[in-house]
């Protein structure tokens, strides 16, 4: 029992303290390469086995599915999607609306709002600069997403 109460406090750390202060302002880190994101996660990954004490051979999706703990790669997009789908309900005189069509129009595939629509896509949500969209839809589908990832993952070992 005192271990199960060590756990549940250092989750409650890592919630409060660790995961916000790692992953601070990612909602604006657009282009943001794969290697870089993964080397995120591995840090991620790291600090949680060792502040739990769990040893490094234990498989990562099995831990984070059963800590109930997101992938850091899912809480990034969360922000990203969350941020923007605040701006675009903004009126479109608004500097930052104008900002971002400016760049879509400029840098095209290679734009932020290019890299929101696929991160729309992966998560099965519409084009959230295009379409109304609440922040609980966003929460959910990338809630879901992650947990079937872990389950296929969890399912090959």
């Amino acid at each position: 029992m005192q271990r199960n109460g060590h756990i549940r406090s250092a989750i409650g750390m890592f919630r409060a303290v660790i995961i916000p202060t790692l992953l601070y302002s990612a909602e604006c880190w657009f282009g943001i390469s794969k290697g870089m994101l993964n080397n995120v996660e591995k840090a991620y990954k790291k600090m949680i086995y060792s502040l739990l004490d769990i040893p490094t051979n234990t498989k990562y999706y099995a831990v984070m599915s059963e800590l109930g703990l997101k992938q850091a790669r899912h809480i990034i997009a969360a922000q990203k999607l969350s941020f923007i789908n605040e701006i675009s309900k903004r009126d479109k005189s608004n500097v930052s609306v104008q900002v971002l069509e400016e760049d879509r129009r400029i840098h095209g595939d290679k734009s932020i709002l290019a890299e929101v629509q696929t991160l729309c896509h992966q998560y099965g949500l519409p084009d959230i600069w295009e379409e109304d969209c609440d922040g609980l839809t966003i929460k959910t589908r990338i809630d879901e997403e992650n947990y079937v990832q872990y389950w296929k993952e969890i399912g090959r070992a």
